[in-house]
């Protein structure tokens, strides 16, 4: 089973205070409440936060691949984030060669 939710999410630019609006796509296996993906969302309304980390937020909070589309200054951005378990992280970071 794939569900996908799409919804609009304004949160603050962290760089000049103003309002972003971003169209996120929950990509998931398993229901989810949409009023619950609507709750999470309204909370970003008056947070600052980068594109980037607003979608890897959505994708660890929710469990499931999150792709979100914004612009800024003209330039229009897609970011998509994997949900990465704790195992995943120190896995990852144990195959990294220090030299």
């Amino acid at each position: 089973m794939l569900v996908e939710h799409t919804l609009t999410v304004t949160a603050k630019c962290p760089i000049n205070g103003s309002h972003d609006v971003y169209n996120v796509t929950f990509r998931l296996n398993r229901l989810v409440n949409v009023e619950e993906l609507l709750k999470v969302a309204e909370g970003y309304t008056r947070q600052s936060v980068y594109q980037e980390d607003l979608t890897q937020q959505l994708s660890n909070l929710f469990q499931c691949e999150v792709e979100s589309h914004g612009s800024h200054s003209n330039v229009m951005t897609r970011v998509v984030c994997q949900h990465v378990t704790s195992c995943e992280r120190d896995s990852e970071a144990s195959d990294k060669v220090i030299e």
